[in-house]
């Protein structure tokens, strides 16, 4: 599932493709999730993308947009022609390189329209700080949270709160910051929010690092290996202590930790 680390490599790729190239046509293959008039764009050249936790941005000539949300499989990648499954839309350029967004379950999302609207939408106006590119220190982590008993992760995964964590994340976050998953943030000391927005930055140039490349392979999909240090690896032993990691569910989304660098 794409997190902030693959939707900002997406972004570097849209970046690197499109930046200057002009739209020469736009296929909406899915029309069910697609919103808007693919006709607004052609002719328009691309000035960039920008990227708000997991919601891409793309701005064109002429005040036109693109808003574009991965969902659970999307990716954003070269189409070289070929009998590609799963493609949701096409944009050609003129001369240029064709791009493809694949989805395989469907759950992705792509808008266009005028850049100034699109920037209205709930999609990209209801989210918190970004984990990547704001300061984010242990007081404002803090502060973000609020002093809830709500269980930290589910904090954490609310993209109000901070934007661009998902459940991968803050699992590989509090390992890293020896913080259960499940801690209520009211029990969780002002040392240990520095910790764990230290460990936000860590985990995300780490992820980064691992994966850049033209095209993400999400855990699921056939060859992925899983490069997290503890998410998917219930049962091992933990990288840091040896002891076995243990494995739970928090609402319906799968935790790990350690129950000696993590007690809860």
């Amino acid at each position: 599932m794409p997190e902030l680390p693959e939707v900002e490599i997406a972004r570097r790729n849209l970046q690197r493709w499109l930046a200057g190239a002009r739209i020469a046509a736009v296929e909406r293959v899915d029309q069910a999730r697609f919103e808007g008039d693919p006709q607004s764009l052609l002719g328009h050249v691309c000035f960039g993308w920008e990227r708000r936790g997991k919601v891409l941005l793309g701005r064109f000539s002429g005040g036109v947009g693109v808003l574009s949300h991965l969902g659970m499989t999307g990716k954003w990648v070269r189409d070289d022609g070929g009998r590609r499954a799963h493609v949701r839309v096409r944009l050609t350029t003129d001369g240029g390189p064709r791009v493809a967004l694949v989805d395989v379950r469907r759950f992705g999302r792509t808008w266009v329209g005028n850049v100034d609207a699109l920037q209205r939408l709930a999609q990209w106006t209801r989210l918190g700080p970004d984990a990547l590119m704001g300061a984010l220190d242990g007081p404002l982590l803090a502060s973000r949270v609020g002093p809830r008993k709500t269980p930290l992760k589910r904090r954490l995964l609310d993209q109000s709160v901070v934007a661009g964590l998902g459940n991968i994340a803050v699992v590989e976050v509090c390992w890293r910051a020896s913080v259960h998953p499940h801690a209520p943030c009211t029990d969780i000391a002002p040392a240990a929010w520095v910790r764990l927005a230290a460990a936000i930055r860590a985990h995300l140039d780490f992820v980064l690092e691992v994966e850049d490349g033209d095209e993400i392979t999400y855990l699921g999909e056939r060859a992925a290996s899983n490069p997290f240090v503890v998410y998917g690896r219930a049962r091992q032993p933990c990288p840091r202590c040896a002891e076995a990691l243990v494995g739970e569910s928090l609402s319906g989304r799968p935790s790990v930790w350690c129950p000696s660098c993590q007690p809860s």
